[in-house]
Order: structure tokens, then sequence, then C-alpha cells
């Protein structure tokens, strides 16, 4: 179990983001609290240049909405997409990994 001890000595300071490397675990954890509930669950993003999207054509200057909260649970991205799994971001779990290159959006993108 991860702890403060594993951070290094103790001393009177909090532990800090510098610290992220030693906690793996805990990190996963954010990590993965943060794919099911993210804070920028959607976001807007303006077309530049025209293009197309899933088949439909977005005119240049278009208003086009990224649902993070839904791209992060979809099962084509996902595998166990509604499942709260902290291991998919650990080293040696490829199979829990997005599928999806940029699936992870969990402050909008």
């Amino acid at each position: 179990m991860q702890s403060r001890e594993n951070v290094g000595p103790l001393s009177p300071c909090p532990l800090r983001s510098c610290h992220r490397p030693q906690l793996p675990y805990t990190a996963a954890v954010v990590d993965e609290a943060l794919r099911l509930y993210p804070p920028g669950a959607n976001t807007m993003r303006e077309a530049r240049g025209g293009l197309e999207l899933g088949g439909h054509a977005i005119p240049d200057g278009k208003n086009v909405m990224v649902a993070a909260y839904a791209i992060q649970r979809d099962p084509a991205n996902w595998p166990k997409a509604e499942a709260f799994v902290p291991e998919r971001w650990l080293p040696g779990n490829g199979d829990l990994a997005p599928t999806t290159p940029n699936a992870y959006l969990p402050f909008g993108g």
C-alpha cells in the first residue's frame, strides 16, 4: 500500500505534484476518477477550414461540441468502459488502455 512513507523521509511539508512519480497507484486512481467523472465533461470548439467528422461535413466557423464524458465511457474507446479500473493506467496493462488515441480528455481537451 502506498503512503507518505513511500515518498521519503517524513517532513512537515505536504505532498506535492512532484511526488506523483513515486505514487503510481495513487496517480492511477486520480486518472481513472477523472476519466469517469471529468470536470470538463463537455466543451465547444470552432471548426477551422472545414472538416469531415463521422461522415458529416462541418463547415468552417461552425461550433462543434466535444462530449468528453461520453468519449471517456465509450466501449469503442475503453475496455471495461463503465468500470472503475485504476490498473488501466499502470505499465503492463495495455489490454485495459484506450483503444483510440486521444480518448482521454478529462478537462475537455
